[in-house]
């Protein structure tokens, strides 16, 4: 069976529990970002019966999926505006060390990714076909 990303939010939930250090609060982020995004990969990948590394190539498409789902279904849309905020907390503990990152960050991280990935679940595929992304 294939590694489900949803998993990423047990990790998440984990290292919050035992969160001491801004270390520990980017990793939250991290892990709850990438439990949406590849749960959204796998999504709009199975819709449009497309495999992932031909839909959105070796490095991912980050941007890409946040735009794509900005221009779609009114689900996608209502998604789209929790899933920018995840997007850009990742942004912000992977790259911006110059900026703090607290327990609130990373617990709002974990609670916007929790809510994509259970609405994601929910969704029919004709939601993720109306998504404008091409093939790489």
């Amino acid at each position: 069976m294939a590694f489900d990303p949803a998993e990423f939010l047990a990790t998440a939930k984990s290292v919050l529990a035992d969160g001491r250090c801004e270390g520990d609060f980017r990793t939250v982020a991290g892990r709850a970002y990438y439990a949406a995004y590849g749960t959204m990969r796998a999504q709009l990948s199975r819709a449009k019966g497309i495999p992932p590394d031909r839909l959105f190539g070796r490095a991912g498409r980050h941007s890409d999926v946040v735009n794509a789902i900005s221009f779609s279904s009114p689900a996608l849309k209502k998604i789209g505006v929790q899933y920018r905020r995840l997007y850009a907390t990742r942004v912000q503990s992977d790259y911006k060390y110059d900026t703090e990152m607290g327990r609130s960050e990373a617990e709002m991280a974990l609670q916007a990714a929790s809510w994509i990935v259970s609405t994601l679940h929910n969704l029919p595929d004709r939601d993720f076909k109306a998504a404008p992304l091409v093939p790489r």
